[in-house]
């Protein structure tokens, strides 16, 4: 059986380390970012049962608009948009 190691935690990060992965757009449409979250809300389903929705936003990078958003019920990973 392997032997437990344990690995001691840093309080901070490296300098050079980065958190959060920045990106800047020169101009508009050049770059747009989504994001998913769960909303603290409580609504009826189709079938009756409670649920929490999710949002999906899409930005602009450079003027930070909104160019598209979504609310659904179940998880963001799941195909939405069906053809057919």
């Amino acid at each position: 059986m392997p032997r437990k190691r344990s690995i001691p935690l840093q309080s901070q990060p490296p300098a050079n380390y980065e958190l959060v992965l920045r990106r800047t757009a020169e101009e508009p449409n050049a770059m747009w970012q989504a994001d998913h979250t769960v909303l603290d809300i409580i609504v009826l389903a189709a079938n009756g049962k409670p649920a929490r929705p999710w949002l999906t936003v899409v930005l602009d990078d450079c003027s930070r608009t909104v160019c598209g958003y979504a609310m659904f019920l179940g998880l963001h990973s799941h195909p939405h948009n069906r053809s057919g």
